[in-house]
């Protein structure tokens, strides 16, 4: 189970974060989060990385998640919420590395990790990010009888890249969506490290304005100020008239 961040963690994700890709940051999160882990997180495949986003989302902030979309067909906003407990129940487990048999071929695919994104999205370009995916994720088991250690052929790549689809497809979080002011509906994705990071940045420019006001008026110390309790600090700016 993945522990809470601490105000002084949100603080230092804020400031190290900021000019970070959104895959970075999701690692940032964690680390800050489970700094004595002594695992690989960049290698966690996505299925595993979003659950304990998610379980650090919850410890951090609690079970709701507030959410805003807007609707594809008239850009009305839609405000809605989200459990985090109900996200971890229906977040399948990561896909098991699996075996394909395919006109003599015999291949394993892996389940995708951050490594394999950050580097299919340093391709600019989606077509040559899906093949990177497929060649990072492949890896032939055997050859057909006869074959010359040619590449692998088309065909088995496009097979490859449709089964990788496939297993992905089945770990994403899909919310179904319905549009109050023009009926429409429609399907989303919600990306946990996205919604996490906007949450933990705006906590921590909400600290520094609770720290500058209670150092100015008590001389204390960011660490010491950023030790108390919400209920505490809330307590003080309140006594001090600004909270």
């Amino acid at each position: 189970m993945t522990g809470a961040l601490s105000p002084l963690r949100m603080m230092e994700a804020s400031e190290s974060g900021s000019d970070m890709h959104p895959i970075d940051r999701a690692l940032l999160l964690l680390h800050l989060a489970m700094p004595d882990a002594g695992m690989d997180l960049a290698g966690l495949p996505l299925a595993d990385r979003d659950r304990r986003l998610i379980e650090l989302r919850l410890a951090t902030f609690g079970d709701t998640l507030s959410c805003i979309a807007n609707c594809p067909g008239c850009g009305q906003p839609l405000e809605f919420e989200l459990e985090a407990s109900s996200l971890l129940d229906g977040l399948g487990a990561a896909s098991a590395p699996e075996a394909l048999t395919f006109q003599g071929w015999e291949i394993n695919l892996r389940p995708l990790d951050s490594r394999d994104l950050a580097a299919a999205a340093r391709t600019g370009n989606r077509e040559q990010a899906a093949a990177l995916l497929v060649c990072r994720a492949l890896d032939v088991l055997r050859r057909p009888e006869g074959d010359d250690g040619s590449d692998v052929p088309d065909a088995i790549r496009r097979a490859a890249e449709d089964r990788i689809c496939q297993r992905e497809a089945a770990e994403d979080i899909v919310l179904n969506l319905g549009c109050f002011a023009c009926g429409m509906v429609w399907s989303a994705g919600f990306d946990i490290a996205e919604h996490l990071w906007t949450e933990v940045d705006s906590a921590a420019r909400h600290l520094v304005g609770e720290v500058v006001a209670l150092a100015k008026c008590f001389g204390w110390h960011e660490a010491d100020i950023l030790a108390l309790s919400p209920v505490r600090r809330r307590a003080y700016l309140e006594a001090l008239g600004l909270a």
